[in-house]
Formats: C-alpha cells, structure tokens, sequence
C-alpha cells in the first residue's frame, strides 16, 4: 500500500512540477518581450548598446519571477485537477487515499521550496538587481560621450548647466567624421559661466576621453553674476566631453532597490508598504494554490469559459485585495502587522466558506439520492 501511495505521490507531483514550469516559461517569455519593449523604447532617448539592452530586459524579467511563480501555481493546480477530474483520475486517488485535499498534500513540499525561493528572490536578491539596472541606466544616461548632437535643437547635459545647439550637420569630411556648422555651446557653473561660438565642430576619441573639436570661434567667459567679461578668439579649441559627465550624488533611490532591512528599520508607511509586498506576494503561492484547489473542487460546471472566468475573476480579487492593503498601509490607515494579519485571515475566511458550502452541496446531494432510492 505504502508503495502504491509512493508512486501516484510522484505521479502527481511529476504532472504539477511540469504545468507549473510550462506556465511559468510562458509568463516569463511574455514578460522578458515587454521588458525588451520597454527598454527599447527608453533607448531612444538614452544610447543602450543591443547587448545592454538584453542585458537589462532579462534582469528586470528576473524581478518579477515571484508574482509569476504565484500565478504559474494556481493555473497549474487547476489544470491538475481539471484533468484529474475529466480522465476520473481523481477517482483512483480518491479510493488509494488521496482526495482532493489530499492533492495538495502532495504538491505541499513542491509549494513550501517554490516559496522560500520566491522570498529569497523577492526580499534578498530583487532589490540588489533592480540597484543594479539602475545605477546601469543612471550611468548609460550620465555619460555624454554616448550621446550624439542633434542639430537644430537645443541638447540639454549635467542638468541643463551645458547646452549645445548646432544649427545643422554638415557632410562627412576626409576623418569620416560628421561636421556640426554654426555652434553655440554654454556651459554653467558656480564660480563662472562660459559661452561659446564656433564656425563648425566634431567629436573624437582621445585616451578614453571623448573631445568636442571647436574651429573658428570665440570664448566668452563671464562671472557669477553676468557683470565681467573678457573674449578670447580662437582658431581651434578642444573641449573635453568626460568632464561634464552628470553628478550622481543627487540621484534619489527608487524605493524597490532598497535592501529590506533598510525598509523596516526606516519603518515610514511607504517602506513597510513595499516590505509587505515583497513578503506577500511569494506567501500567496500557497493562498493561491488552497484556492485552486478549492475552487476547482467546488465546480462542477462543464462549460470550459465558465471555469476560466471563475478562475481569472478568482485571481483578479485577490490581487486587488492584496493592493489595497498595500496602499492602506501607505496612507497609514493600518499598520504592517495588521496588514499581515488581514492577507491571511481574509483569504482562507474565504476557502472555508468555500469548502462549507461544497460540504453542504454533497449532502444535500447524498439525501435526495437516498429519498429517491
């Protein structure tokens, strides 16, 4: 009997392992397409390289592994147990000692190691990635030697203190490089301010510095305060780009690349708000997959859009509920131990009523079968 109860235990736990990574391999092929789009959009404006691109689409696709996992697991609980149920499989477990709960009981150990890694993801190791992609971004976007000039407009660098307008792009000279006519460049410090104008300019490469090439122009430099100035005339002036390079200091930290330990010493409605996310979102692989369970259990409608509308209202409710928990931490209506308190109790409330109202259907059931007998 033990060697039986063994075999369909691997059985089951074979069958939902491969549903869950089939459903999780999908989501993840979804998410890493729109994580592409998205920083393929952003690198219109700020000069990714293909490979940076790719680099950043499948970190950012890592960060939302934990929210995917919880979902892969109710669909593929669900799926489990649907097909249990069309081929009479479940039947067989029923009478070797496996009812529908006990299903869960099988897959519980598969749940418990998806869940400690989704909490490792999502409380130790997501923040470290989403500090990295973007301190990358920060870094790509700070460096004005990635940018090109574009003509007729004005460019704005280091937090608009350089300016340059170039009023057209001249053809490529004999160095394959590209002239800039016209220019006008203004550069804005504490101490002084300079502007200059030159007949044309080009950007070359000199010891891991990039240089803006100036011919034919003139210097103005004046105070602080715009009251002095002098004028030097010069017939070549090489301006060194790397130097203007934006100021990181001032960059505010996106609150999802904080470690968690800083979010709960900092203890403020916004950091216990996202710490609860991070904690609940890899806890609901389980409130989901009891909910999958008991829900596929308590329908017995053969219409396949019913079930799939039960099922997506299912899952909609409860993310809507966890997010308003989220923001009612924010504005300090509860506290984050009652928030934890609330995203337990409410949900499996709710399976309970579940499997009341299956237990008061299946006798109701079994009594009107003895009266008509």
């Amino acid at each position: 009997m033990f060697f039986k109860r063994f075999i369909l235990d691997s059985y089951i736990k074979e069958n939902f392992i491969k549903l869950f990574f089939y459903t999780l391999l999908v989501f993840i092929l979804i998410i890493a397409l729109n994580k592409f789009y998205l920083v393929m959009r952003t690198s219109i404006t700020t000069p990714f390289s293909f490979v940076e691109i790719i680099n950043f689409s499948l970190l950012k696709t890592i960060t939302d592994i934990p929210i995917l996992s919880a979902i892969s697991v109710f669909i593929a609980s669900n799926i489990s147990l649907t097909i249990y149920k069309k081929t009479s499989e479940l039947s067989i477990f029923q009478n070797a000692g496996i009812g529908g709960f006990g299903f869960y009981k099988t897959i519980f150990p598969l749940l418990f190691n998806i869940m400690i890694f989704s909490l490792l993801l999502s409380l130790i190791i997501n923040p470290k990635i989403e500090r990295k992609v973007d301190e990358g971004i920060n870094e790509i976007s700070e460096n004005i030697e990635r940018f090109n000039i574009e003509p007729g407009v004005f460019n704005y660098f280091n937090k608009k203190n350089l300016i340059i307008f170039a009023e057209e792009e001249s053809t490529i000279n004999f160095d394959n490089k590209k002239n800039l006519v016209n220019i006008f460049i203004f550069l804005k410090n504490n101490s002084k301010n300079e502007l200059i104008l030159a007949d044309t300019a080009y950007k070359y490469h000199f010891n891991g510095s990039t240089f803006f090439k100036l011919v034919n122009g003139k210097k103005y430099k004046f105070n602080k305060d715009f009251t002095q100035f002098n004028i030097t005339l010069f017939d070549n002036l090489d301006m060194n780009l790397t130097l203007y390079n934006k100021s990181k200091d001032i960059l505010e930290k996106p609150i999802d690349s904080i470690d968690s330990t800083l979010l709960f010493h900092e203890g403020k409605n916004k950091d216990m708000a996202e710490l609860f996310w991070r904690i609940i979102i890899p806890s609901s692989i389980i409130v989901l997959s009891f909910l999958s369970v008991s829900l596929t259990l308590a329908n017995n409608s053969k219409k396949r859009i019913k079930n799939f509308l039960a099922i997506l209202i299912s899952i909609l409710a409860y993310f809507v509920f966890i997010i308003s928990i989220k923001y009612s931490i924010e504005n300090g209506v509860i506290s984050f131990w009652e928030s934890i308190f609330i995203s337990i109790l409410i949900p499996y409330s709710f399976i309970y009523i579940i499997n009341l109202v299956k237990k008061y259907q299946l006798k109701n059931h079994v009594i009107i079968a003895l009266k008509n007998n």
